[in-house]
């Protein structure tokens, strides 16, 4: 009895007044304790519902109380409560230790990632600890029950709040968790799993954002390319550029560069949805986190994943020099850029760097005049375009471009209106909002929903 620590006294006390079953509570407080002989999955003791439980479990709280906190620390997981895919299991403890399970980064799971061998030694370790989790999930349903406390009926029909790669596989392996007895008897379904939407935190989203470390974008901008009008032929080169990247082809680093508002962020982002039960994943960097890229790259390209690395509204000042980080790791670098990780700039400047006159001009007053060879200078600046393989140019559409543009939103939009009418109105928009553009196009149909058209607009 004294093995299980302060909380043995409260159980001997409710045993000895009637109130709950030794048994019972040996149970949960041992399925807890077996947790601790994780090693391969030992990263779960540091999730915090969990590590906290345990720290409670130490103290002298009753029983009903450590269940009552449990409660309360699994109603702070958000993600899981608004899942589907959970309605499959027995209550929220096995919810949240198969959670728990799925998404641990470990050395085995990034194995199976990879397609690689683990070697007999881990994969031993692994069955085990697969073993003990499947035995701790039990306890905490035995002490509810025995305690009368409630266990929340059924699980919310709603989907997760953003974006799971292959959901469908997910919630089908859900299923064959809740399901089986032994979950090492799952070691090869985990491992196909595992090698199609990815280990630890890439299995939970397909954006990240990156701030000193990996964060996953739980609501990512939903734009698909359905969604999008205009520039198919642009669209394409980036759509045929990413399917070779996650092929395993060689693919090019990519600049998207034109006027503001022609799609040439939303084309970036489109690609997340399309490509990622394919396995890719996009990774936002910041401008002023161009510096990691370094240990960003150190990251992902031992993964088995495909990613891109989405530098948005991507430019430079004349006197700032971070982008010769960025030119290394583009190319340039001692170390080989990893196969599976290319980057993706948008920028509304051709060169990315700003030009003065006097980068052309030798002998001007400015930079160039105080330079003996003042062509050097200018190389520079435009070497940074240059170490990217392929810069696709989104021009400003023509009027004509503009208004099928507005003609096909209008129409995913449910407009009826008149095309005539529609042009009328559309141009008188761009002339005094903000020019022709895609952006434009797309603010100005949604200016119109929910709007009453007149009569003789609508098309018969």
């Amino acid at each position: 009895m004294k093995a299980f620590g302060p909380l043995s006294s409260c159980v001997h006390k409710a045993s000895r007044e009637g109130d709950l079953p030794i048994a019972t509570q040996l149970t949960w407080l041992q399925s807890l304790l077996q947790l601790k002989q994780l090693a391969v999955f030992r990263g779960i003791l540091q999730r915090p519902p969990l590590q906290q439980l345990l720290q409670a479990a130490a103290s002298d709280e009753p029983a009903e109380t450590l269940f009552a906190q449990w409660l309360y620390w699994l109603t702070q997981q958000p993600p899981l409560w608004s899942s589907a895919e959970w309605r499959a299991c027995a209550d929220p403890w096995e919810a949240w230790v198969i959670d728990a399970l799925l998404s641990d980064d470990n050395l085995w799971t990034q194995c199976a990632e990879r397609g690689h061998d683990p070697g007999d030694f881990v994969q031993n370790l692994a069955a085990r600890d697969l073993r003990l989790l499947s035995i701790a999930r039990h306890g905490l349903k035995s002490l509810a029950l025995t305690l009368r406390a409630p266990i929340p009926a059924g699980w919310p029909a709603a989907s997760r709040n953003h974006s799971v790669p292959c959901a469908e596989e997910r919630a089908q392996i859900v299923r064959e968790l809740s399901g089986a007895s032994d979950w090492s008897a799952l070691s090869d379904r985990l491992t196909q799993y595992f090698r199609q939407a990815g280990a630890g935190c890439f299995n939970q989203a397909y954006a990240f954002r990156w701030n000193g470390s990996l964060q996953p974008v739980l609501r990512p901008d939903p734009v698909r390319f359905e969604d999008l009008a205009g520039y198919e032929r642009e669209r394409e080169q980036v759509i045929a550029n990413t399917r070779r990247l996650v092929q395993g082809l060689p693919a090019h680093n990519l600049l998207l560069y034109g006027d503001r508002g022609t799609g040439k962020s939303a084309t970036v982002k489109a690609l997340a949805h399309r490509f990622g039960d394919q396995g890719l994943r996009l990774v936002e960097v910041p401008k002023g986190a161009l510096g990691d890229i370094p240990e960003i790259l150190e990251i992902l390209g031992s993964r088995g994943l495909s990613f891109v690395l989405f530098i948005d509204d991507l430019s430079f000042e004349a006197n700032e020099t971070e982008y010769k980080e960025l030119k290394a790791c583009l190319e340039g670098s001692l170390q080989l850029p990893p196969q599976n990780v290319r980057v993706y700039a948008t920028s509304n400047r051709r060169h990315l760097i700003k030009e003065e006159f006097s980068d052309r001009r030798a002998g001007a007053w400015g930079t160039a005049a105080d330079e003996v060879r003042s062509q050097d200078t200018l190389q520079e600046k435009l070497s940074l375009a240059d170490r990217f393989g392929v810069t696709i140019i989104f021009p400003t559409p023509s009027q004509a471009q503009y208004l099928e543009i507005v003609y096909a939103l209008a129409e995913q939009y449910g407009l009826k209106t008149d095309r005539e009418h529609l042009a009328r109105l559309a141009l008188q928009w761009a002339a005094w909002q903000n020019g022709r553009s895609a952006r434009t196009a797309r603010q100005f149909v949604e200016s119109l929903v929910g709007e009453p058209q007149p009569q003789q607009a609508v098309a018969e």
